[in-house]
């Protein structure tokens, strides 16, 4: 935000880690150096709903091929900014490792079309159980799929097995 422009001038950046922006999210998204990335990695940092939603829909975000939100805070109720962000429609991996996404917030997300492409999906400790595990196991969308992360979920055998027998002993780590 403050570097931006000697950064990118000096140096062809690509993709971008920013830690701990509580608070400065906003001023994340008004950073027109943001359209440069196909990488971005958020996190630590707390992350309400609507401020999720202001960085998605910033006129600077761009079109990601990766996204990483890591230990954001990331609940149920940010699913559906994440689902509904068309920017993210070239993602080919995601990784939401170590949230709070439970049930139906997997389920809103591997229902989503803007995720058709994904390759690699990072659920890695969060709150998923058999009925995530289902929604991820039937999900229309997840078909480049070759690496999937449930580890640390309370997820019960049924449910590993339901996933498993949909993509294969190799793709899924649980």
């Amino acid at each position: 935000v403050h570097h931006g422009s000697r950064l990118f001038a000096e140096h062809p950046i690509r993709a971008a880690t920013v830690i701990g922006i509580t608070g400065l999210v906003d001023k994340v998204a008004k950073c027109p150096h943001l359209a440069r990335l196909n990488g971005l990695s958020i996190g630590p940092t707390r992350m309400y709903p609507p401020v999720l939603e202001e960085l998605l829909n910033s006129e600077y975000f761009p079109r990601l091929s990766r996204l990483i939100l890591i230990q954001n805070t990331l609940s149920d109720s940010h699913s559906t900014a994440l689902a509904g962000a068309d920017r993210l429609s070239q993602l080919v991996e995601l990784n939401l490792t170590g949230n709070d996404i439970r049930n139906d917030g997997v389920e809103t997300l591997v229902n989503s079309a803007t995720f058709l492409h994904l390759e690699s999906l990072h659920f890695n400790k969060n709150s998923i159980r058999l009925l995530g595990a289902r929604a991820i196991a039937e999900s229309p969308y997840l078909q480049q799929l070759q690496y999937l992360d449930v580890r640390n979920n309370p997820i019960p055998r049924r449910g590993i097995d339901l996933i498993r027998a949909r993509f294969g002993r190799g793709v899924c780590d649980a």
